[in-house]
Protein backbone atom coordinates (compact mmCIF):
# COMPACT_ATOMS: atom_id res chain seq x y z
CA UNK A 1 0.00 0.00 0.00
CA UNK A 2 1.37 3.41 -1.00
CA UNK A 3 2.33 5.76 1.81
CA UNK A 4 -0.08 8.63 2.40
CA UNK A 5 1.27 12.13 1.78
CA UNK A 6 1.00 15.07 4.18
CA UNK A 7 1.98 18.59 3.14
CA UNK A 8 2.58 21.82 5.08
CA UNK A 9 1.56 24.80 2.95
CA UNK A 10 2.69 28.43 3.24
CA UNK A 11 1.19 31.10 0.99
CA UNK A 12 4.37 33.18 0.72
CA UNK A 13 7.51 31.98 -0.99
CA UNK A 14 10.61 32.39 1.15
CA UNK A 15 14.24 32.48 0.12
CA UNK A 16 16.59 30.31 2.16
CA UNK A 17 20.05 28.76 1.77
CA UNK A 18 19.72 25.18 3.01
CA UNK A 19 17.09 25.16 5.73
CA UNK A 20 13.51 26.45 5.16
CA UNK A 21 13.12 26.89 8.93
CA UNK A 22 16.45 28.62 9.56
CA UNK A 23 14.65 31.74 10.82
CA UNK A 24 12.41 29.96 13.36
CA UNK A 25 14.75 30.23 16.36
CA UNK A 26 13.48 28.20 19.32
CA UNK A 27 10.66 26.85 17.14
CA UNK A 28 12.95 25.34 14.52
CA UNK A 29 13.34 21.99 16.29
CA UNK A 30 9.55 21.80 16.77
CA UNK A 31 8.97 22.14 13.03
CA UNK A 32 11.52 19.38 12.42
CA UNK A 33 9.81 17.23 15.03
CA UNK A 34 6.60 17.58 13.00
CA UNK A 35 8.28 16.22 9.87
CA UNK A 36 10.31 13.57 11.72
CA UNK A 37 7.32 12.25 13.64
CA UNK A 38 5.13 12.26 10.53
CA UNK A 39 7.74 10.17 8.71
CA UNK A 40 7.96 7.71 11.62
CA UNK A 41 4.18 7.35 11.51
CA UNK A 42 4.47 6.18 7.91
CA UNK A 43 3.69 9.35 5.96
CA UNK A 44 5.65 11.01 3.18
CA UNK A 45 6.10 14.57 4.40
CA UNK A 46 6.24 17.62 2.12
CA UNK A 47 6.60 21.40 2.40
CA UNK A 48 5.46 24.01 -0.13
CA UNK A 49 6.05 27.76 0.16
CA UNK A 50 4.26 29.98 -2.36
CA UNK A 51 0.69 30.20 -3.65
CA UNK A 52 1.90 29.98 -7.25
CA UNK A 53 2.91 26.36 -6.57
CA UNK A 54 -0.66 25.34 -5.80
CA UNK A 55 -2.12 23.65 -8.89
CA UNK A 56 -5.69 23.08 -7.72
CA UNK A 57 -7.30 20.16 -5.94
CA UNK A 58 -4.63 18.55 -3.77
CA UNK A 59 -1.84 19.05 -6.32
CA UNK A 60 1.30 21.14 -5.74
CA UNK A 61 4.39 21.65 -7.88
CA UNK A 62 8.05 21.68 -6.88
CA UNK A 63 7.48 20.58 -3.27
CA UNK A 64 10.25 20.13 -0.74
CA UNK A 65 10.34 16.46 0.30
CA UNK A 66 11.52 15.71 3.84
CA UNK A 67 14.15 12.96 3.69
CA UNK A 68 13.96 11.20 7.08
CA UNK A 69 17.30 9.41 6.57
CA UNK A 70 19.21 12.65 6.02
CA UNK A 71 16.79 14.83 8.05
CA UNK A 72 16.77 17.50 5.37
CA UNK A 73 14.59 18.77 2.54
CA UNK A 74 15.02 17.95 -1.13
CA UNK A 75 13.43 19.90 -3.98
CA UNK A 76 11.37 17.69 -6.29
CA UNK A 77 10.90 19.02 -9.82
CA UNK A 78 7.46 17.46 -10.19
CA UNK A 79 3.81 17.77 -9.27
CA UNK A 80 2.73 15.83 -6.20
CA UNK A 81 -0.84 15.02 -5.20
CA UNK A 82 -1.17 14.78 -1.43
CA UNK A 83 -3.73 13.29 0.96
CA UNK A 84 -3.89 16.01 3.65
CA UNK A 85 -2.68 19.58 4.09
CA UNK A 86 -1.64 21.57 7.15
CA UNK A 87 -2.53 25.08 6.01
CA UNK A 88 -0.19 27.82 7.23
CA UNK A 89 -1.05 30.25 4.43
CA UNK A 90 -3.16 32.77 6.34
CA UNK A 91 -6.18 34.57 4.90
CA UNK A 92 -9.06 32.92 3.05
CA UNK A 93 -7.68 32.30 -0.46
CA UNK A 94 -6.86 28.71 0.52
CA UNK A 95 -8.32 26.12 0.84
CA UNK A 96 -11.04 26.02 -1.82
CA UNK A 97 -14.29 24.50 -0.64
CA UNK A 98 -13.84 21.32 -2.68
CA UNK A 99 -10.88 20.04 -0.61
CA UNK A 100 -11.85 21.45 2.79
CA UNK A 101 -12.36 18.05 4.41
CA UNK A 102 -8.71 17.21 3.63
CA UNK A 103 -7.28 20.43 5.09
CA UNK A 104 -6.53 21.55 8.63
CA UNK A 105 -8.30 24.06 8.92
CA UNK A 106 -11.31 23.95 6.60
CA UNK A 107 -12.63 26.90 4.62
CA UNK A 108 -15.78 27.52 6.65
CA UNK A 109 -13.75 27.93 9.83
CA UNK A 110 -11.22 30.25 8.21
CA UNK A 111 -14.01 32.51 6.93
CA UNK A 112 -15.15 32.97 10.53
CA UNK A 113 -11.66 33.55 11.91
CA UNK A 114 -10.63 36.12 9.29
CA UNK A 115 -13.70 38.34 9.61
CA UNK A 116 -14.33 39.63 13.11
CA UNK A 117 -17.85 40.75 12.24
CA UNK A 118 -18.75 37.13 11.44
CA UNK A 119 -16.66 35.92 14.35
CA UNK A 120 -18.51 37.94 16.99
CA UNK A 121 -21.87 36.90 15.62
CA UNK A 122 -20.72 33.32 16.08
CA UNK A 123 -19.31 34.05 19.57
CA UNK A 124 -22.46 35.76 20.87
CA UNK A 125 -22.86 34.77 24.51
CA UNK A 126 -19.13 34.10 24.90
CA UNK A 127 -17.56 37.44 23.94
CA UNK A 128 -18.13 41.01 25.19
CA UNK A 129 -20.98 42.92 23.49
CA UNK A 130 -19.78 43.57 19.91
CA UNK A 131 -21.14 45.46 16.90
CA UNK A 132 -20.09 45.18 13.25
CA UNK A 133 -19.53 48.53 11.53
CA UNK A 134 -19.63 49.49 7.86
CA UNK A 135 -19.87 53.30 8.19
CA UNK A 136 -19.19 56.26 10.48
CA UNK A 137 -22.95 56.61 10.88
CA UNK A 138 -23.15 53.03 12.10
CA UNK A 139 -20.34 53.65 14.58
CA UNK A 140 -22.07 56.74 15.99
CA UNK A 141 -25.34 54.80 16.30
CA UNK A 142 -23.77 51.86 18.14
CA UNK A 143 -21.68 54.04 20.45
CA UNK A 144 -24.99 55.02 22.07
CA UNK A 145 -25.00 51.60 23.75
CA UNK A 146 -21.98 52.68 25.83
CA UNK A 147 -21.69 55.18 28.67
CA UNK A 148 -19.25 58.06 28.14
CA UNK A 149 -17.26 56.86 31.19
CA UNK A 150 -16.94 53.38 29.66
CA UNK A 151 -13.93 52.41 27.55
CA UNK A 152 -14.67 50.83 24.18
CA UNK A 153 -12.54 49.01 21.62
CA UNK A 154 -12.55 49.79 17.90
CA UNK A 155 -10.65 47.34 15.68
CA UNK A 156 -10.50 46.25 12.03
CA UNK A 157 -12.65 43.26 11.09
CA UNK A 158 -9.65 41.66 9.40
CA UNK A 159 -6.81 42.95 11.58
CA UNK A 160 -3.85 41.00 12.93
CA UNK A 161 -1.27 41.33 15.73
CA UNK A 162 -3.15 44.10 17.52
CA UNK A 163 -2.61 46.59 14.68
CA UNK A 164 -4.91 49.63 14.37
CA UNK A 165 -6.74 48.80 17.60
CA UNK A 166 -8.17 51.89 19.33
CA UNK A 167 -9.17 51.81 23.00
CA UNK A 168 -10.79 54.99 24.27
CA UNK A 169 -13.98 56.66 25.49
CA UNK A 170 -16.93 57.09 23.08
CA UNK A 171 -16.39 60.83 22.55
CA UNK A 172 -12.73 60.22 21.63
CA UNK A 173 -13.63 57.37 19.28
CA UNK A 174 -16.00 59.72 17.45
CA UNK A 175 -13.06 62.03 16.75
CA UNK A 176 -11.36 59.33 14.63
CA UNK A 177 -12.23 60.70 11.21
CA UNK A 178 -9.64 58.83 9.14
CA UNK A 179 -11.16 55.36 9.56
CA UNK A 180 -11.73 53.48 6.28
CA UNK A 181 -14.91 51.49 6.91
CA UNK A 182 -14.75 49.75 3.53
CA UNK A 183 -13.51 46.41 4.91
CA UNK A 184 -15.52 46.61 8.11
CA UNK A 185 -14.70 47.37 11.74
CA UNK A 186 -15.85 46.06 15.09
CA UNK A 187 -16.93 48.10 18.11
CA UNK A 188 -16.69 46.18 21.35
CA UNK A 189 -17.04 46.62 25.10
CA UNK A 190 -13.61 46.94 26.72
CA UNK A 191 -12.80 44.13 29.14
CA UNK A 192 -10.73 45.45 32.04
CA UNK A 193 -8.30 42.62 32.83
CA UNK A 194 -6.19 44.68 35.28
CA UNK A 195 -7.40 42.50 38.16
CA UNK A 196 -5.42 39.57 36.75
CA UNK A 197 -6.22 35.89 37.26
CA UNK A 198 -5.99 34.60 40.81
CA UNK A 199 -2.93 32.39 41.21
CA UNK A 200 -1.75 32.87 37.62
CA UNK A 201 -1.08 36.51 36.74
CA UNK A 202 -1.30 40.02 38.08
CA UNK A 203 -2.49 42.88 35.92
CA UNK A 204 -3.60 43.11 32.29
CA UNK A 205 -3.45 39.91 30.29
CA UNK A 206 -4.99 37.57 27.85
CA UNK A 207 -5.06 33.82 28.28
CA UNK A 208 -4.72 31.69 25.15
CA UNK A 209 -5.85 28.06 25.06
CA UNK A 210 -4.84 26.08 21.95
CA UNK A 211 -7.03 23.23 20.77
CA UNK A 212 -6.61 20.64 18.01
CA UNK A 213 -8.23 17.33 17.25
CA UNK A 214 -10.75 17.92 20.04
CA UNK A 215 -8.09 18.33 22.76
CA UNK A 216 -6.67 21.28 24.68
CA UNK A 217 -2.96 21.01 23.92
CA UNK A 218 -1.35 24.08 25.47
CA UNK A 219 -2.04 27.43 27.06
CA UNK A 220 -0.12 30.58 27.77
CA UNK A 221 -0.64 34.04 29.20
CA UNK A 222 0.37 37.17 27.34
CA UNK A 223 0.80 40.55 29.01
CA UNK A 224 1.20 43.94 27.35
CA UNK A 225 4.16 46.21 27.86
CA UNK A 226 3.47 48.70 30.64
CA UNK A 227 2.35 51.53 28.31
CA UNK A 228 -0.07 49.42 26.27
CA UNK A 229 -3.52 47.87 26.79
CA UNK A 230 -3.14 45.29 23.98
CA UNK A 231 -1.52 42.01 25.11
CA UNK A 232 0.18 41.06 21.87
CA UNK A 233 3.74 39.70 21.64
CA UNK A 234 4.19 41.37 18.24
CA UNK A 235 3.77 44.71 20.05
CA UNK A 236 6.33 43.99 22.74
CA UNK A 237 4.24 41.97 25.18
CA UNK A 238 5.48 39.01 27.23
CA UNK A 239 4.41 35.37 27.09
CA UNK A 240 4.41 32.59 29.71
CA UNK A 241 3.31 28.97 29.39
CA UNK A 242 0.57 27.83 31.79
CA UNK A 243 -0.33 24.21 32.51
CA UNK A 244 -3.93 23.42 31.50
CA UNK A 245 -4.58 21.92 34.95
CA UNK A 246 -3.84 25.31 36.58
CA UNK A 247 -6.50 27.20 34.63
CA UNK A 248 -9.44 28.21 36.87
CA UNK A 249 -12.55 26.03 36.58
CA UNK A 250 -14.85 28.82 35.35
CA UNK A 251 -12.52 29.44 32.39
CA UNK A 252 -12.24 25.73 31.57
CA UNK A 253 -16.03 25.42 31.73
CA UNK A 254 -16.51 28.23 29.20
CA UNK A 255 -13.69 26.81 27.05
CA UNK A 256 -15.33 23.39 26.91
CA UNK A 257 -18.69 24.91 26.01
CA UNK A 258 -17.25 26.88 23.10
CA UNK A 259 -14.94 24.03 22.08
CA UNK A 260 -17.86 21.63 21.70
CA UNK A 261 -19.64 24.16 19.46
CA UNK A 262 -16.58 24.84 17.25
CA UNK A 263 -15.47 21.21 17.00
CA UNK A 264 -18.96 20.11 15.95
CA UNK A 265 -19.41 22.92 13.42
CA UNK A 266 -15.93 22.90 11.84
CA UNK A 267 -14.51 19.36 11.91
CA UNK A 268 -12.35 19.63 15.04
CA UNK A 269 -9.94 22.29 13.71
CA UNK A 270 -6.61 23.67 14.93
CA UNK A 271 -7.31 26.94 16.74
CA UNK A 272 -6.92 29.01 19.86
CA UNK A 273 -9.39 30.77 22.14
CA UNK A 274 -8.19 34.03 23.72
CA UNK A 275 -9.74 35.02 27.04
CA UNK A 276 -9.68 38.07 29.28
CA UNK A 277 -10.91 37.92 32.88
CA UNK A 278 -12.82 40.79 34.48
CA UNK A 279 -14.14 40.42 38.02
CA UNK A 280 -13.57 36.63 37.76
CA UNK A 281 -15.79 36.42 34.67
CA UNK A 282 -14.10 35.09 31.49
CA UNK A 283 -14.78 36.78 28.15
CA UNK A 284 -13.64 35.44 24.78
CA UNK A 285 -11.62 38.09 22.94
CA UNK A 286 -11.35 36.09 19.72
CA UNK A 287 -10.63 32.75 18.10
CA UNK A 288 -7.66 32.24 15.78
CA UNK A 289 -6.85 29.63 13.17
CA UNK A 290 -3.33 30.90 12.39
CA UNK A 291 -1.67 30.04 15.69
CA UNK A 292 2.09 29.74 15.94
CA UNK A 293 3.89 26.55 16.84
CA UNK A 294 5.06 26.43 20.47
CA UNK A 295 8.78 26.80 21.13
CA UNK A 296 11.04 23.94 22.19
CA UNK A 297 11.08 25.43 25.69
CA UNK A 298 7.36 24.81 26.14
CA UNK A 299 6.64 21.43 27.76
CA UNK A 300 3.59 20.96 25.54
CA UNK A 301 5.22 20.96 22.11
CA UNK A 302 5.21 17.20 21.54
CA UNK A 303 1.57 16.93 22.62
CA UNK A 304 0.75 19.74 20.22
CA UNK A 305 2.54 18.17 17.24
CA UNK A 306 1.24 14.66 17.97
CA UNK A 307 -2.36 15.88 17.93
CA UNK A 308 -1.83 17.94 14.78
CA UNK A 309 -0.52 14.81 13.08
CA UNK A 310 -3.43 12.74 14.38
CA UNK A 311 -5.88 15.28 12.94
CA UNK A 312 -4.03 15.21 9.60
CA UNK A 313 -3.98 11.41 9.64
CA UNK A 314 -7.78 11.37 9.95
CA UNK A 315 -8.04 13.70 6.96
CA UNK A 316 -5.51 11.71 4.93
CA UNK A 317 -7.53 8.52 5.35
CA UNK A 318 -10.71 10.07 4.00
CA UNK A 319 -11.63 9.19 0.44
CA UNK A 320 -10.97 11.79 -2.24
CA UNK A 321 -14.10 13.05 -4.00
Amino acid sequence: MARKKILMFYGKEKAFKKDPFEDKGLKKSVYYYFFQKGSRLGFDMYLVMGREKYMGGLKFRKPLFFNPAKENFEVLDQIVEVDAVLDRSGGTRFPPLGISEKVLDNRKFKLICWNKILMYKYLRGFSPPSYGLKSFKGMRKNLRFFRETELVVLKPASGLKGKDVHIDYPSKILQLRDIDFGKGWVLQKFVDTSGGINGLVRGRHDLRIAIVNGKMVFSHIRQPRSSCRVANVAQGGSIKEIAIRKIPKQILKKTKGLQQKIDADFDRPLYSIDFGIQNKEPFVFEINDSIGFPSEKMTCYKKFINNVLEALSIRAMRNNH
